[in-house]
């Protein structure tokens, strides 16, 4: 390994009483309780060179002590879930080849996520579950490489992946595999526009093949800290997950019939950033605004099926507008270096199949 190599460790603690307010289906305004939360996490990642090889290593853990507070509009004391999550990851890059005028590149990566969900229910409501805890276990492991070429002003790269997603509840084991092959293409019309495209076919072992494209329109001026107006769209596309199809906690019932989710999205944005220095001081700042509309066909959200249990259920359309503004101000000195994040946002969601009392 050359004298290249870099390391970082990060860690993150976390926690609070957490009790949010919520407006319940009769439009009063309500508080929960019974809801606070402790969040650890740690990170650490290693970065080198082997013959012009780059490797990145990247190692991390966390848990994360919830309180439960039941199904709207109840609070319940003495619920609680335990979740942790272990991570660990492999990414391998070529030097750049050089193909007459093309210049290629591959990137191989490896990854492995393990959670555990643990509920716990001191006095288990008999409309709940027959058992005080309920444990579930989900291991994934993702395999995935990517070939780009750039020739001019054009960039072309190939993006395939293979997954295997395995489960344990409730002493049950379910496993599903998804693989997905994604051509992308992004064509520099001209010093200042960028057009984006890709197209990915996703395929899982639980359904048909799904054909997802996405395109974009980027405006841009030149500099180092250059003004970006783009305009995109694309399918809207999610498999439901092994914890909406199979999980049994206090007050959730699994629903193993869901369908995936699917609808379009349309956004337009905006992003600026400015960067100061005054001695040693480094200051930058980074704006950013935008605009963005999804027309669901068919979605999953959470609903009560009785006044103690909720389950995830497919419901027929919903729109959704909102608008979004970031900020972010980083400021460094020499290895010193701290930022602050400011994100705004206001969405209108207008459901066309309103469920009884929708979370």
């Amino acid at each position: 390994i050359s004298p290249q190599l870099k390391s970082l460790f990060a860690f993150s603690l976390s926690g609070g009483p957490n009790r949010f307010s919520y407006r319940d289906q009769y439009g009063f305004s309500k508080r929960r309780r019974y809801s606070s939360f402790s969040r650890l996490t740690g990170l650490s990642k290693l970065d080198g060179e082997l013959s012009e090889w780059s490797i990145s290593t990247l190692i991390g853990a966390g848990r994360l002590d919830r309180g439960e507070p039941g199904p709207e509009p109840l609070s319940i004391p003495g619920r609680q879930s335990d979740q942790r999550a272990r991570f660990l990851s492999l990414t391998i890059r070529s030097p750049h080849w050089l193909i007459g005028d093309a210049h290629f590149r591959l990137k191989l990566h490896q990854s492995l996520l393990s959670l555990r969900y643990l509920f716990r229910e001191e006095n288990p409501l008999w409309q709940s579950q027959q058992n005080a805890e309920s444990d579930f276990q989900d291991l994934r492991i993702l395999s995935s490489a990517a070939l780009s070429c750039q020739w001019s002003s054009v960039t072309a790269s190939l993006y395939t992946e293979i997954s295997e997603t395995s489960a344990t509840v409730n002493e049950r084991d379910v496993t599903r595999w998804q693989g997905a092959v994604s051509p992308r293409l992004k064509w520099a019309l001209s010093p200042y526009f960028d057009w984006r495209a890709a197209y990915r076919l996703d395929l899982n072992n639980e359904r048909n093949p799904q054909s997802v494209p996405t395109s974009s329109l980027e405006w841009h001026t030149l500099g180092i800290r250059p003004w970006r107006i783009w305009l995109g769209g694309s399918l809207v596309w999610r498999d439901p997950g092994f914890d909406e199809r199979y999980l049994n906690g206090p007050g959730l019932i699994p629903n193993p019939n869901l369908k995936p989710e699917k609808g379009h999205w349309a956004e337009l944005g905006m992003r600026k950033s400015h960067k100061w220095r005054w001695r040693r001081l480094s200051l930058k700042l980074s704006t950013s605004f935008k605009l963005f509309s999804q027309r669901y066909q068919q979605l999953i959200i959470y609903v009560p099926i009785d006044p103690y249990r909720l389950r995830a259920e497919n419901l027929t359309g919903a729109h959704l507008n909102g608008v979004e503004s970031k900020l972010n101000l980083s400021l460094r000195r020499g290895q010193l270096k701290g930022g602050l994040d400011l994100v705004v946002s206001r969405i209108k969601h207008e459901m066309l199949e309103a469920p009884r009392s929708p979370l």
